[in-house]
């Protein structure tokens, strides 16, 4: 393939950065191969290349493959790309299929949603179209080597293609900015809903259901194939000393600002709770993303005395075992720790059950429902959840030796505050006064 043709070097053009190399989605690879199957079925011609604009707010340039149409279809792909640190997705091909579909009685439950918004900002011609554009329905389902959900909990329900909100979200916008665009061009000739009363949008990937199997999928419940996942488009480089590099300097900023407790939050679920529950910026903490004793060692070898230390509960019990580094790689034990505490506080006679619907949670919003459904349940999960935060604070001050006073509140989205340490409240206090 000629330079020139390289979707790769096209995309790092736009991104103006050589390395390290940042990649895409396979969200991303899904939405631009259905907005180039959109515009190649309705022009009747290929498309070699699109534009797309990431969730990121990345304008991606990437070449479309494998073009094919007839009047009431069309097929093409995108070839993945994971950046600098490629994972097992890396070179897969992303194919989407957008076909006519004229059974009106087929299309009655299609997904609508409207885009008047977005297109409203272009031109008067196009928000015209906006109206007629929000009555196409369309539906968005997995081929062949996309997943299906099995098991809840997950971002999609059961029995739903693997297909996550956000990509969900990017092909729908791609797909109905391109008929947008076309009514505006044809809309006097074009009987628009006689001739295309709903569309199908059908993402496949060829050896998916094989890639899949070096996936966490199998374990989360999501048979046959890979899943199309992204929330920003983007695949951010992960070499571990840039995060480590990362994560010294925010600590390095919040001595400079005089910080006496040092916030630190695994990612942006903290971030956001903080904010919510106690009206923290989301930008005061310092995001320790898997490497909590690294960041715990950073903090004390940077002279603070001090740190809160705020998490999602599928991330912190594994803290509560032991567990240095929370990345998947290092094991998965969430659900093994929570039963292990629990066997202190369940009654015996509804341990062994307990136990096993534990063992088959694939969150830990599932396992804290479980909790809950016991007899006396609020006292019984109260209990287990300041055991588990008990075991994150000792563990946490245990790995610096003391040198840190460390206090600690554990949440999740679904249930909220679940456990924090006798002096959290008191360390909250003390870094609203900072900021």
């Amino acid at each position: 393939m000629a330079e020139q043709k390289n979707p790769t070097k096209s995309f790092f053009l736009l991104k103006k950065t050589s390395e390290p190399e940042i990649g895409f989605t396979t969200g991303t690879c899904a939405a631009a191969a259905s907005l180039a199957a959109t515009r190649m079925l309705l022009t009747q011609k290929n498309v070699s290349y699109v534009t797309l604009l990431t969730p990121k707010g990345i304008k991606v340039f990437l070449e479309i493959e494998n073009q094919s149409f007839t009047k009431n279809s069309a097929t093409c792909s995108v070839k993945k790309f994971s950046g600098t640190d490629p994972d097992v997705t890396n070179g897969i091909e992303v194919f989407s299929t957008v076909r006519k579909i004229t059974d009106n009685q087929i299309v009655t439950n299609f997904q609508r949603d409207d885009i008047s918004n977005q297109i409203s900002k272009q031109n008067k011609s196009l928000q015209q179209a906006a109206g007629s554009v929000d009555e196409i329905p369309i539906k968005i389902t997995g081929g062949k080597g996309v997943g299906k959900v099995t098991l809840p909990g997950l971002d999609q329900k059961p029995g739903a293609s693997a297909i996550n909100s956000v990509p969900r979200r990017m092909i729908l916008d791609g797909v109905k900015r391109e008929i947008g665009f076309f009514l505006e061009q044809n809309g006097e000739i074009c009987d628009f809903k006689k001739v295309f009363p709903g569309l199908e949008v059908e993402i496949s990937v060829p050896g998916g259901e094989e890639i899949a199997k070096q996936t966490f999928n199998p374990k989360l419940g999501i048979v046959g194939g890979i899943s199309i996942l992204g929330t920003s488009g983007i695949v951010e480089p992960m070499s571990e000393q840039a995060l480590l590099d990362t994560i010294q300097v925010e600590i390095n900023v919040r001595k400079a600002q005089g910080f006496e407790v040092l916030p630190v939050v695994p990612g942006n679920y903290g971030a956001d709770f903080l904010q919510s529950e106690f009206g923290f910026s989301v930008e005061t903490a310092v995001h320790s993303s898997n490497f909590v004793y690294d960041s715990l060692l950073m903090a004390k070898n940077s002279g603070f005395k001090k740190l809160l230390f705020c998490g999602h509960l599928g991330k912190l019990v594994k803290v509560a075992g032991g567990i240095k580094n929370t990345h998947s790689k290092y094991g998965d034990h969430r659900m093994e720790i929570i039963s292990q505490v629990a066997e202190d506080f369940i009654p015996k006679e509804q341990l062994s059950s307990i136990k096993k619907e534990l063992s088959a949670c694939i969150s830990t919003e599932q396992a804290v429902k479980i909790l809950d459904s016991l007899d006396e349940c609020q006292e019984i999960r109260n209990k287990i959840m300041a055991e588990i935060t008990r075991r994150i604070q000792k563990n946490m001050i245990e790995w610096t030796e003391g040198g840190l006073e460390i206090e600690v509140i554990v949440f999740t989205k679904e249930q909220g505050l679940l456990g924090e340490s006798q002096g959290a409240r008191n360390f909250c206090s003390k870094i609203w006064r900072e900021i």
